[in-house]
């Protein structure tokens, strides 16, 4: 019996530490397992509003822009919609290359478009133009003229623009614009510039799209309250008066109150007048 008592108060130490031990071991080790098996988590939301645009679209250029270096048309768009580009409106267009050459006036069908402030979407072979500060320039003209615009995004997409083709402002304006566009990210309300590509060899077209504001949803409408009735329409409202009329009764006019229980002066003199005499007449005879 002894033996058996002092086997179990020394096991005990021993389950209590190697019990512990061994739920560690394996927790740690499912643990290790499951951080491999899990995914990697995904980047955060992009910065850039999302754009709908459709896959390829129908344009026609017609030169000179009334603002800008083209008017772009969007003659049709050839998937189903919608879109934030509408049918046969007319967006200001400008162009990526000097010395190439595009057709005008004439419809271009099979244009891919691309929004620009998702770097993402961009072919990898106009990716080697920063377009944030294309963006800032379209939202940052400033009063510049159409001709100083395209001479200043010409100095930023086409190698073999000469410098020298820029005046002291525009010099001047994109030092800022590399310095303060690098990061811009255009927000609803501003311009973003959309990239029409219409093949190798063939002159990179983009049009300014404004970026649609999100539709607000309005409350519920609440039905509005009564108005109060003001006081002196409640004083000549005519309200009929309901009076229980009593049977028997030749009137439906209220009972009167009782009379009082205070006695009348009149009554007073009357009784003292009949008790006065009979104290006398007691008095004389001696009682």
């Amino acid at each position: 019996m002894k033996r058996n008592i002092l086997f179990a108060v020394s096991i005990v130490p021993v389950l209590l530490f190697v019990i512990p031990t061994a739920n560690s071991t394996t927790i740690n080790s499912w643990t290790k397992k499951e951080a491999l098996s899990l995914p990697v988590k995904v980047a955060e939301t992009a910065p850039y509003p999302e754009i709908k645009l459709s896959e390829t679209a129908t344009i026609r250029l017609g030169f000179r822009g009334s603002e800008s270096r083209f008017d772009v048309k969007i003659i049709s768009t050839d998937s189903s919609g919608p879109f934030d580009i509408k049918d046969r409106a007319i967006y200001l267009g400008w162009c990526a290359a000097r010395s190439l050459q595009i057709e005008k006036n004439t419809p271009i069908s099979g244009v891919r478009l691309f929004s620009s402030d998702d770097p993402t979407a961009i072919p990898s072979w106009d990716r080697r133009v920063n377009w944030n500060v294309i963006n800032y320039i379209l939202n940052h003209k400033s009063g510049a003229t159409p001709d100083e615009i395209q001479a200043r995004v010409w100095a930023l997409t086409d190698p073999t623009f000469p410098q020298s083709k820029l005046d002291k402002k525009s010099r001047v304006f994109l030092v800022r614009a590399e310095r303060d566009g690098k990061n811009f990210h255009p927000v609803p309300g501003e311009k973003v510039a959309i990239l029409c590509d219409t093949g190798f060899h063939r002159q990179l077209i983009f049009f300014e799209l404004t970026i649609p504001r999100p539709v607000e949803l309005s409350p519920p409408a609440i039905a509005a309250p009564l108005p109060a009735v003001p006081v002196s329409y409640v004083a000549w409202w005519p309200v009929p008066i309901i009076v229980p009329i009593i049977p028997g009764g030749g009137s439906n006019q209220p009972t009167p109150p009782p009379p009082g229980s205070v006695s009348e002066p009149s009554s007073l003199l009357l009784v003292l007048a009949g008790i006065i005499p009979f104290a006398l007449a007691r008095r004389k005879r001696g009682f």
